[in-house]
C-alpha cells in the first residue's frame, strides 16, 4: 500500500449508470451523486441498509483505483465495498472490504483527557462534512480486473432518519513516489465579515467556512508529471477532485487532510534536474 498523497483527478462515477437499492426518493435520486451542486443530494426514505451499484464501461485493474462517498453518517455507520469481474455485480468477487467503520479511532496523541472516551472514534463535528474513502491497493491481487461494484451502507441509528449523500467520486488515485514536501499549509478559511456598530460592539455576518491546502511536490518523475498533466487537462479548476494527503493516517489528521475539492491554483511544473519536476498547487474544499 502507498502512504503517499492520492488525488482522484477524474471521477469515472460521473459517466456510470448508477442504481440504488432500495431506490432513493424520487425528488432526490441516485443521479444527484454525479453532480457538482452541493444542494443536489441523494436521499433514502429511511435508515434501512442501503446499496449503491455501478458498472464500468470497460474492465480496470483494481489496484490503482479507489472511491470516496461524501454524505451524512452517524458514529455507528459502516461501509462495505465489493468489486466484481462481470457487469451487473456478476461473476466473481475480486475484492471485498468487509464492513468498515466510517469514523476512525482517536490515536493516543490526540486523545483529549476528560472530554473523550478512551477507545473512542473521531467524529465529524462543528460543521465538518462526513465522508468515507477507500483505495483498493490492499487487495490480495492488485492486478485483478473488475467491471462492476457495490457499496453497502449500514447506518440504522442515523438521527436524520434517512441516508443522504451528495457526491460519489470513483477512479484512479494518482500518487507520487515521494509525498508532498514538509511545510505544506492547512488552513480553515472563514468568509464571515466583521464590523462594529456605533457603540463599538463587534458583530459578525456569518458566511461559509472551508478548508484550503497549499502544498508542493518537489520530486515528481517525468512519468508522474505526465499522469498529473493528463488528469489536470480534464479537471482544471472547474471539476471536483478527491484529495487526501495521508491516506493511511488515523484520527483528526486523516479527516483534516482529505476532502472533496477543486484546484484554485493549478500545478506549475518546473524541471529541477533530469527526470525530476517540482510543482506547487492549491486545493479548496467544495
Amino acid at each position: 500500500m502507498s502512504h503517499q498523497m492520492r488525488v482522484i483527478l477524474r471521477s469515472l462515477a460521473d459517466d456510470m449508470a448508477l442504481a440504488a437499492s432500495p431506490a432513493f426518493v424520487s425528488s432526490l435520486p441516485v443521479g444527484n451523486l454525479q453532480t457538482q451542486q452541493r444542494a443536489e443530494v441523494a436521499r433514502s426514505a429511511d435508515t434501512s441498509n442501503q446499496a449503491i451499484t455501478g458498472d464500468l464501461t470497460a474492465a480496470r485493474l483494481l489496484g490503482a483505483d479507489g472511491f470516496a462517498l461524501i454524505g451524512r453518517f452517524s458514529e455507528d455507520a459502516t461501509v462495505r465495498v465489493r468489486l466484481y469481474t462481470e457487469a451487473a455485480q456478476g461473476g466473481d468477487v475480486v475484492y471485498d472490504s468487509g464492513p468498515i467503520s466510517v469514523l476512525v479511532p482517536i490515536p493516543w496523541g490526540e486523545f483529549a483527557w476528560g472530554e473523550e472516551a478512551w477507545g473512542g472514534v473521531r467524529s465529524f463535528q462543528n460543521g465538518a462534512e462526513p465522508f468515507f474513502f477507500r483505495f483498493f491497493d490492499d487487495a490480495d491481487d492488485v492486478f485483478a480486473s473488475y467491471l462492476s461494484w457495490q457499496i453497502d451502507i449500514s447506518d440504522a441509528t442515523n438521527p436524520d432518519g434517512y441516508h443522504q449523500f451528495r457526491r460519489l467520486v470513483w477512479g484512479r488515485g494518482v500518487s507520487p513516489t515521494i509525498n508532498v514536501d514538509w511545510g505544506y499549509q492547512w488552513e480553515l478559511v472563514d468568509e464571515s465579515k466583521m464590523f462594529r456598530d456605533e457603540a463599538g460592539g463587534l458583530h459578525t455576518e456569518t458566511r461559509a467556512k472551508y478548508r484550503r491546502i497549499r502544498a508542493t511536490l518537489s520530486h515528481m518523475t517525468q512519468s508522474e508529471r505526465v499522469q498529473w498533466a493528463d488528469g489536470l487537462r480534464y479537471c482544471g479548476k472547474s471539476r471536483d477532485v478527491f484529495a487526501v494527503l495521508k491516506p493511511y493516517e488515523s484520527g483528526g489528521e486523516r479527516m483534516d487532510l482529505a476532502f472533496l475539492a477543486r484546484f484554485t491554483k493549478l500545478p506549475n511544473f518546473k524541471q529541477s534536474r533530469p527526470n525530476q519536476y517540482a510543482a506547487g498547487f492549491v486545493l479548496e474544499e467544495t
